[in-house]
């Protein structure tokens, strides 16, 4: 029984930990957490509608590239944190806790090794 809740107790830890990962993959898989920025976004904007990127595209600089490659601005957890507070949160922060939780329900303790080592002390006489 006492085997039973301890594996119980495994699996309920290891449930963030593989969550954390599914959102991590769902969220494109980021190297580090980031989140959605408002001003950054409204800057994007700005810099499009002025058409600054058009400036030089006579030049011939860039023929054979295409265009800028676009920086994400939008929300992904990371396998590590990007800074403290809302930013801490990753998949290292949630899974890594919960993954220590569960080998520590895993390891045997040391009571139980106590009663074992009692009874076989007694079954000797």
């Amino acid at each position: 029984m006492r085997l039973l809740l301890r594996i119980a107790a495994a699996l309920c830890c290891l449930v963030p930990a593989g969550l954390a990962l599914i959102v991590w993959d769902a969220t494109g898989r980021a190297g580090w957490t980031r989140y959605h920025d408002p001003a950054r976004a409204e800057r994007d904007r700005a810099a499009a509608s002025e058409g600054l990127g058009d400036l030089f595209e006579g030049a011939g600089l860039n023929e054979g590239r295409g265009g800028l490659a676009k920086i994400p601005n939008d929300f992904a957890l990371g396998l590590g944190p990007s800074g403290p507070g809302k930013h801490a949160a990753s998949v290292a922060t949630i899974a890594g806790p919960a993954l220590v939780a569960a080998l520590y329900t895993l390891l045997p303790n040391r009571r139980q090794r106590a009663v074992v080592r009692a009874a076989a002390a007694e079954s000797r006489g």
